[in-house]
């Protein structure tokens, strides 16, 4: 088992979507050639509370309110929250344009149709997750900018679920 792990911030409500609601795709501005476990920091921020909430409501056909009812505790902040794999990263804006243009000439053209079919999926890079798997209880931790590395000594849980789960 490694020593360290990657981690990425997401503000609320996305790591609760990750964990709770089959979200599969985390949006992003850059690409990232990593693949493998992912720990998820819950930002302290809730600037994009409302705005998600929305949204969540409008992919599950519902109103933000009930999003809300969810009630994030305090702990949902500013905490490692859990541990995905990381097994893709798609560029969305790309395949979008190729598939307006109905380009055959696009590699992967089932590919395409199942990144363009995910209701998460925005980009312009779609981070593809799977087998979320949550701590035991979320662990309070300064949270950073991009990809960063934390000991897995650090985060209570972690290394049973990496023991249990691992990334192939």
């Amino acid at each position: 088992m490694p020593d360290t792990i990657k981690a990425l911030s997401i503000l609320q409500p996305w790591p609760f979507a990750i964990f709770h609601m089959m979200k599969t795709c985390e949006n992003r501005s850059w690409f990232t050639s990593y693949r493998g476990p992912l720990l998820i920091h819950a930002g302290q921020s809730t600037r994009l509370l409302e705005s998600g909430c929305a949204q969540i409501g409008r992919i599950l056909g519902t109103t933000p309110e009930f999003v809300r009812k969810f009630n994030f505790r305090p702990d949902s902040y500013g905490a490692f929250q859990g541990v995905v794999d990381l097994t893709g990263c798609d560029y969305v804006e790309a395949m979008r344009a190729a598939h307006e243009r109905q380009a055959a000439e696009y590699a992967s053209q089932r590919r395409m149709t199942i990144v363009l079919a995910d209701q998460w999926a925005e980009g312009p890079y779609c981070w593809w997750l799977a087998n979320p798997r949550l701590l035991p209880a979320p662990v309070p931790y300064k949270g950073r900018l991009g990809l960063f590395d934390v000991p897995v000594a650090d985060v209570p849980g972690l290394a049973e679920l990496l023991a249990v789960s691992p990334s192939p």
